[in-house]
């Protein structure tokens, strides 16, 4: 029963909707509504800016790390391996939203940098460097990541360790892909809302 507590936890932590709540409380607007409909830092960048969407990624990324630190300080170590899929389910899927959330990345980077803080913090310093330029951010994000899996290997990680940590990452396509009908007719909507307020 604490086990299943525990993940429950985890579910409740990921579906905390910071971006929703962060954009409604400035605008009295809901964010799926509005970009591309996404609940998360990107389409938060797009209608608030660059500070709040730094704000939103810095909360959605502490309930990952603050996940990864409820299990290893209460749970057994199998749970460690399981609880950011609960973390990913809440963000993606929150009750809160009628199941309609985000993508779960920032989320998910928090848990994995908490669970490797050292090569974290230089995957996650990479991702910055690049992005400066700026280069696109999926292949930014891409080539931290790879960056990342070679720092944990170096440091001890497996290849076991490898495979769970590219089969976390490859949820987060399959979440977009999801999301890309909703999305595409909330662009073209809005699209069609901006040509009717030019003319």
């Amino acid at each position: 029963m604490r086990d299943l507590a525990l993940l429950a936890i985890c579910y409740l932590l990921g579906s905390i909707p910071f971006a929703y709540l962060v954009f409604w409380l400035h605008s009295r607007q809901d964010i799926r509504a509005r970009g591309n409909g996404n609940v998360g830092t990107r389409n938060v960048i797009r209608l608030l800016g660059l500070r709040w969407g730094l704000v939103v990624l810095f909360l959605d990324a502490l309930k990952g790390a603050a996940a990864y630190w409820l299990v290893a300080r209460w749970g057994p170590d199998w749970l460690i391996w399981v609880a950011p899929l609960a973390v990913w389910l809440g963000h993606c899927f929150p009750l809160w939203l009628g199941l309609r959330g985000g993508v779960g990345q920032a989320a998910i980077t928090g848990y994995i940098v908490a669970l490797w803080p050292i090569p974290g913090a230089i995957g996650v310093a990479l991702f910055l460097l690049l992005r400066m330029p700026p280069m696109l951010f999926n292949v930014s994000f891409a080539i931290a990541f790879v960056a990342f899996l070679g720092l944990t290997y170096w440091q001890g990680n497996d290849w076991q360790g490898i495979l769970w940590l590219l089969g976390l990452i490859l949820l987060l396509p399959i979440k977009k892909l999801i999301d890309m009908p909703r999305q595409k007719r909330i662009l073209d909507r809005e699209a069609e809302t901006n040509r009717e307020q030019a003319e």
